[in-house]
C-alpha cells in the first residue's frame, strides 16, 4: 500500500483532488454530522489523503480544538499542507505516516474520523487497536467505507465500459482495497477485536456526480485520468486511448442529470465508541 499510494496512484489522485473532493462531500457531511464534534476536541482523521475532512473538521471544533490528519501518501500529505497554508487555519497538523503501525500515543484524541480512508490496512484489527489506543476511554470512531461493486454503478459502468478495451486490475474484496470492508459482519467483528465497543453500520444509499458536478467531458476526463481505468491505459497508443474515451462518452452521456453524470451509490457509515 505505501508503494501503492506514494507512486502513480497518490499522484493522480492529487491531480485530481478537487474533483475527488466534489464527488465525495456529500460523504464528509454525513461523517461530520455524526461525529457530533463539539467545541474544544481533538480529532483524528484516519488516512485523510488531501485533508478536506481534516480542514472542515477543524472549522467545527472552536479555536482551542485541534485536528490530526494522517496518510501514508507523501504526495496527498504535501497537498494537504498546502491547502491548510491557505485556509489560514491554526492548530491542525499533517502526519505522513500508517495508521496501522504509527505510535499515535494513548488518549490522545476524542474523536477518530474518516471519509474512505479505512480499507487499505494491512492488518485492520492492527490498524483499528492502534487508533483505539489514541482515543479516549468514552470517545467515538466515525467513518465511511463503500458496500459491494454491485451497489455502486457510478464505478462499475467505468469498468463495463472499458474491460473489452483494456486490461484491468481485478477486485480482491478480501485484500486491502475500496471494497475490503464492504461485508459488515466482518467489518464489526474487526473492530469488536480492535477494542472499540457498540459498533454499527448504517446504509447511506444515494447517487454520485462522477468527478463531481460538471459536462459530460469533464466525468470522462476524470474516469480516464483515475483510478483503475487510468492505471489501464498506461503506455496505450493514441488510437486506443480515443476509443476508450468513445466508450465512456457512450456509457456516461445518458447519465447526465442537468449537473453531472449520477448514478447510483452504496456507502456505509460506521460508529463505534471506545
Amino acid at each position: 500500500m505505501s508503494d501503492f499510494w506514494n507512486g502513480t496512484a497518490g499522484q493522480r489522485w492529487v491531480r485530481s483532488a478537487d474533483r475527488y473532493d466534489r464527488q465525495l462531500a456529500a460523504y464528509s457531511q454525513q461523517v461530520l454530522l455524526r461525529a457530533r464534534l463539539q467545541a474544544g476536541e481533538r480529532v483524528l482523521d484516519i488516512g485523510c489523503g488531501t485533508g478536506p475532512l481534516t480542514i472542515a473538521a477543524r472549522k467545527k471544533l472552536g479555536p482551542t480544538g485541534t485536528a490530526t490528519g494522517i496518510d501514508i501518501s507523501g504526495r496527498m500529505i504535501k497537498r494537504a499542507r498546502r491547502d491548510l497554508e491557505a485556509s489560514g487555519l491554526g492548530n491542525v497538523e499533517f502526519l505522513r505516516a500508517d495508521a496501522q503501525t504509527h505510535r499515535l500515543g494513548t488518549s490522545q484524541f476524542d474523536v477518530a474520523v474518516s471519509r474512505f480512508g479505512v480499507m487499505f490496512f494491512e492488518e485492520p484489527v492492527d490498524a483499528f487497536a492502534n487508533v483505539a489506543r489514541a482515543v479516549r476511554p468514552g470517545g467515538r470512531l466515525v467513518f465511511t467505507c463503500w458496500q459491494s461493486p454491485e451497489a455502486n454503478p457510478w464505478l462499475t459502468i467505468q469498468r463495463q465500459a472499458t474491460e473489452a478495451l483494456l486490461d484491468l486490475p481485478g477486485i480482491d474484496p478480501d485484500a486491502p482495497g475500496p471494497f475490503s470492508m464492504a461485508a459488515t459482519g466482518r467489518t464489526l467483528e474487526i473492530l469488536r477485536q480492535a477494542g472499540w465497543i457498540g459498533a454499527a453500520a448504517s446504509p447511506l444509499v444515494g447517487r454520485i456526480h462522477i468527478g463531481g458536478p460538471g459536462t459530460v467531458e469533464e466525468a470522462v476526463r476524470f474516469v480516464m485520468a483515475t483510478g483503475a481505468v487510468a492505471t489501464g491505459l498506461e503506455g496505450r497508443k493514441k488510437k486506443r486511448v480515443a476509443k476508450v474515451e468513445a466508450a465512456l462518452t457512450e456509457a456516461l452521456a445518458p447519465h447526465h442529470d442537468g449537473t453531472g453524470v449520477s448514478l447510483p451509490s452504496g456507502a456505509w457509515l460506521v460508529e463505534a465508541r471506545r
